[in-house]
């Protein structure tokens, strides 16, 4: 019951090769009972649960009704906790955190003010991925703007659908981004039905449209059409 520096070991001796070493902790309770392991101190202390092995097994063979908790404490307003998983991988390496069943089982994940972030240079945009096909909905445009493809930011931070309803109107210019990347998509409807008799120009900003060095006039009434982006050798391309 020391209240200094000290040090308690459990178990540490040195296991020949091959053997297999148990450890149980609060073990053969019986139904009905309730077991309470803690490790740590229950003020808000430092504890340090350090493990060297490959695989580490909660609750594994649990079949019943069950609860695991992890950095469910209360935190005091202001503060921030962090609870870490899978973290500190090295470069080249690969690590899968699962949750929830495998076997089609239900899996919610419940939480008040929720949200995710990634690595900057990770493979996959989280926020497109998620993102870009949530909202369908057209901008309406009437002026000459830039416009943005699906799934990229808009300056107010709203992810873009690339979807645009535009009312014709003379010396109007809608301009193709300026970086698109392979799949960035724009799809423009002249929903005045008016084109014909006053065409506006989609400005190629310097990428190819149809495999052409040339902007593209839309003079077709109530017509639809849907851009692709390819690469800078093929540049936009006509999608049904």
């Amino acid at each position: 019951m020391s209240t200094g520096s000290s040090t308690y070991n459990l178990a540490t001796a040195a296991t020949v090769s091959g053997a297999t070493r148990t450890i149980n902790v609060g073990t053969n309770g019986v139904s009905g009972s309730t077991t309470n392991v803690t490790i740590g101190s229950s003020a808000p202390q430092n504890a340090t649960l350090t493990e060297n092995f490959a695989t580490v097994n909660m609750g594994s063979s649990v079949t019943t009704a069950s609860t695991y908790n992890l950095g469910t404490g209360a935190t005091a307003s202001g503060v921030t906790k962090t609870v870490n998983l899978g973290t500190g991988a090295a470069s080249g390496s690969t690590t899968n955190v699962n949750i929830g069943s495998s076997n089609g089982g239900l899996t919610t994940v419940a939480s008040n003010n929720f949200r995710a972030t990634q690595d900057p240079e990770a493979l996959t945009d989280l926020g497109v991925a998620t993102k870009r096909y949530a909202d369908a909905r057209p901008t309406i445009i009437s002026t000459s703007q830039t416009l943005v493809a699906r799934g990229a930011s808009r300056t107010s931070g709203v992810t873009s659908t690339g979807n645009y309803f535009v009312i014709p109107g003379a010396g109007i210019t809608l301009t193709l981004p300026a970086s698109p990347v392979l799949g960035d998509e724009i799809v423009i409807t002249d929903i005045a039905g008016t084109s014909f008799n006053t065409p506006f120009t989609v400005a190629r900003n310097n990428k190819l449209i149809q495999g052409l060095p040339e902007d593209l006039i839309f003079n077709v009434a109530n017509q639809t059409i849907r851009l692709v982006f390819s690469n800078d050798t093929y540049g936009w391309r006509f999608m049904a």
